[in-house]
Parts: C-alpha cells; structure tokens; sequence
C-alpha cells in the first residue's frame, strides 16, 4: 500500500506545473501521502512557489527583494573598533549560553546594518555545528539582552547518513541542504505547516532562499526533547508548539545567523 500511495503522490505532483521549491511557500495546504511516515520533510510539499506568476508579482517581489539584500554589507572594522562595538552589547547573553564566536559575528554585523533592519528587536542564532536533539537555535531580546533557545531541523541533504549533525550546505536549489549566512525575516504566509516566515539571504551562500523557498516554518517532526529531530528541505524548521510565538517576533525584518560554531 505504501508503495501504491507513493506512485499515486509522485504522479500527481509531477502533473502540477508549479515552480519548484524546497518546504513550500503557498496559502495551499497539502497533505502527506497516506500512511507514510512523518518523522522528516523526506516528501516535502508539492512546489508552492508560484503565487502571483500569472500577473507578474512573484517576480517583481523577488527582485525587490533582491535589491533590499544587497543592500546589507559585512563590517569594515578594525580590531579595536569591532571590540568598541561589542562593549555596547555586553548585556547581551550573560550567561554565556550562546556560542560566543557566532555571537559576536552577529553583533558586528547587527550594529553594522543597524539602519537597515525594520525589526532590530530580536536576533536569531543558530548553531548547526551541533545536534539536532540540542535547543541549537538561539532567539536574542536585543533590549532585554535575554535568550530563548529552540530545537531546530536542518535539510535532508545536509545530513544525508540522518545522524543528527549537518555536514554539508548548499545554496542550490533541489540540493534539500540548508544554506549558511546572514539572513532578514520577511513577511508571513499560510503553507503545508500553517504559519510561516520567508527568508531573504544577505550572503552569497544563501543568496537563492527566496526563490529555493528556504523559509522558517513549524513541523510535527520537530519536537523538543527527542533524540534525534526529522529533515527539512533546507528550511530551519521549529516546533509546531513555538511557532506562532516565534514568528511573530522575527517577523518583518528581524536579522537571523546560520553558521557552524568553532567552539
């Protein structure tokens, strides 16, 4: 049965014409196939990403938003003024339960294109040097210098013995890898998982998240506490329990850090 309900799927989305993308991105939800295991993305959604093609908004979005993105420059600082500008964030993360080196390349770059971003309110981290049973992904209260930590998934193919610890990333589309980079949150809309965020990559390893639709989204194979969290299709899936909380901090131009920590 497994096998027929696969053939079904399979041919049913390859009639669609739609415009392919990694986890989606339509007000169109769609269900996976029958009887099939939902521990990861492994199916993903049928593509999503063609909303306004017909009258040519898609396409006038993504450019736009391509200018914005360029618009974001890495920090020119020397030592003592990269040092200067992280004394004025030393309420941030106390504690010290953020990976310090991704922290501070954060910041730099956070103060750097302060002006730019229409939400400086919060700063996301994530750390994919780590497991993905660990709450890797890092929510900064920029007033409050406070921290939310959340488990978070990463794409198929950055994992693809399915160990639990990404190794490769990618910017290509297909690839299910997730990309490293900079990141601006964007607007919200309605998918396969409900509420979700798109992505604008700022760097050029995770240029193409618009178009790929590498976006932030909740899923039922990301829950706090297991052993080993479910795959995306690149996107840094969370728990359905904290989605809505979360995306409505980061929402509308919040600045977002994938990397591998070195510590």
């Amino acid at each position: 049965m497994k096998t027929l309900a696969r053939v079904a799927y399979l041919a049913a989305t390859l009639s669609v014409a739609l415009v392919t993308s990694a986890c989606g991105s339509s007000a169109t939800d769609f269900d996976s196939p029958a009887g099939e295991d939902e521990d990861d993305e492994a199916w993903g959604e049928p593509p999503l990403g063609n909303i306004g093609k017909a009258d040519g908004t898609w396409e006038a979005t993504l450019a736009a938003r391509k200018e914005f993105a360029a618009k974001f420059k890495l920090p020119t600082l020397t030592d003592a003024e990269q040092q200067e500008v992280l004394a004025r964030y030393s309420n941030i993360d106390v504690d010290r339960e953020a990976p310090r080196d991704l922290l501070e390349d954060a910041l730099l770059y956070y103060d750097f294109n302060w002006e730019l971003l229409e939400n400086p309110d919060y700063l996301t981290l994530i750390d994919f040097s780590k497991h993905s049973s660990k709450r890797r992904l890092y929510v900064v209260d920029m007033q409050t210098g406070e921290l939310e930590r959340s488990v978070v998934a990463h794409g198929s193919g950055s994992d693809p013995d399915n160990d639990g610890v990404p190794t490769q990333f990618s910017n290509v589309n297909n690839s299910h890898k997730s990309s490293l980079g900079f990141y601006v949150a964007a607007e919200t809309y309605h998918g396969k998982w409900g509420l979700s965020l798109r992505l604008d990559g700022l760097s050029e390893t995770n240029s193409d998240a618009r178009p790929r639709a590498i976006v932030m989204h909740g899923a039922s194979y990301v829950v706090d506490g297991k052993a080993k969290q479910g795959r995306s299709w690149g996107c840094p899936a969370i728990p359905m329990s904290s989605r809505d909380a979360l995306v409505a901090k980061l929402k509308a131009g919040s600045l977002m850090y994938a990397e591998r920590s070195a510590e």
